[in-house]
């Protein structure tokens, strides 16, 4: 597995951990993030990575740090 995917992976875990805590479904949340349900699913699937922009606001959304959002959990 290279880096980007081991980085899309992590950033996908956590958004599914997120969401499942917020017990929402695809939908609700990717409308909760301001993102297309497509963008949502892959970014949560690990097949793309949001652009540094929108992984800023997402992580503000969630009010968690960006590290956080890259799988490092302290």
């Amino acid at each position: 597995m290279t880096t980007a995917e081991k980085l899309n992976q992590a950033i996908g875990d956590t958004l599914c951990e997120c969401r499942e805590s917020m017990k929402m479904t695809r939908g609700e949340f990717s409308s909760f993030l301001g993102v297309s349900y497509r963008s949502y699913s892959n970014y949560e699937e690990g097949l793309q990575q949001p652009k540094l922009n929108t992984l800023l606001v997402i992580c503000n959304k969630l009010e968690i740090s960006l590290s956080n959002m890259l799988g490092r959990k302290a």
